[in-house]
């Protein structure tokens, strides 16, 4: 994933983390500095990473994508893949409605 932020200086500023689920994520070290990297890539740039990091999602959480459902959606969607976004949205949907 990290292959998408390359083409900017501040990489420097960028580092890997974990959020409280265990989902990787990216801290950067300000907001403007995430607004910038994210307005600087092309539409095809930023479609590519998303579509990464369903897929990544995907692989990592196979056993049990109940949880990251909704996360790879909007991964899916933000990439242009409508039809894979409205079936991880489904499973959201459907996970959200099994807790309640």
């Amino acid at each position: 994933m990290k292959r998408c932020f390359e083409s900017f200086g501040a990489i420097a500023a960028i580092t890997d983390r974990c959020d409280e689920q265990g989902l990787g994520a990216y801290d950067f070290s300000h907001d403007k500095i995430r607004d910038v990297a994210y307005a600087e890539m092309s539409q095809a740039r930023r479609s590519l990473c998303h579509r990464r990091a369903a897929q990544a999602l995907e692989a990592l959480y196979a056993a049990d994508l109940g949880p990251v459902c909704a996360l790879i959606a909007a991964h899916y969607e933000r990439a242009g893949l409508a039809e894979q976004a409205v079936s991880y949205y489904r499973l959201a949907a459907e996970a959200a409605q099994h807790l309640y």
